[in-house]
């Protein structure tokens, strides 16, 4: 049997990575036709994962705001995530039997064996970024709507934005993680010139480089 397994240690994210892991994990179980649900107990649900990483932004957008007295909750939560993405990864591991197509499709990063080809024939790990990028004003007011051409091999895909100078990598923030690209609306947006730019996200858990940012007034 193959010892292809899934990499269930996050303790190496940073925040704002493990972000982007647990959300492109949820996005790509989403509807997945081979993980489907329901799944046993005690496999937490999707509906789980996503009220668990609810509570874990809400800790570290406080944090984020300096409410300091939040840091142990937002701890907590994501111990509480990790835990269960860990048991979501066992069955995972179970119900693929050492298929590597499969592993690579839910979203976790994957160990291999070394030497042993990937799935896919082998295809690599670049991805290249989003084309036919588009940000225009939302269907309602605090909303942009983004657009573009889906990627070939992602699971998910980032969008992220910035009030300031889209040069100032510490300017730009999360704003969605999301498992479609195609005419998405993001909301809780503050009125006012925004700068929005776009990646993908493939199975293993390489991130593409970012699309060109785009500038756009948020009504």
């Amino acid at each position: 049997m193959s010892s292809n397994k899934l990499i269930v240690h996050f303790h190496s994210l940073s925040e704002a990575d493990f972000q982007v892991r647990e959300s492109a994990i949820i996005a790509a179980l989403t509807n997945h036709p081979r993980i489907p649900e329901p799944w046993p107990a005690p496999v937490p649900s999707l509906a789980q994962l996503r009220e668990e990483g609810a509570a874990y932004r809400e800790g570290h957008l406080a944090v984020q705001r300096r409410d300091f007295g939040q840091l142990h909750k937002r701890d907590e939560a994501r111990a509480r995530l990790t835990s269960s993405l860990q048991r979501v990864a066992a069955y995972v591991e179970l119900l693929a039997n050492g298929d590597i197509d499969l592993l690579q499709s839910s979203g976790f990063d994957v160990r291999r064996d070394p030497g042993r080809p990937q799935g896919n024939g082998g295809a690599a790990s670049y991805i290249a970024a989003p084309e036919d990028f588009r940000v225009g004003v939302g269907p309602r007011a605090g909303t942009l709507q983004v657009d573009a051409t889906r990627q070939r091999g992602a699971i998910a895909y980032e969008i992220q934005t910035s009030r300031g100078d889209p040069t100032v990598e510490d300017g730009w923030k999360q704003a969605m993680i999301m498992p479609s690209v195609r005419r998405v609306v993001v909301d809780k947006m503050q009125p006012g010139p925004t700068w929005a730019r776009l990646r993908a996200v493939r199975p293993g858990g390489a991130n593409g480089p970012w699309t060109s940012p785009i500038s756009v007034i948020v009504s």
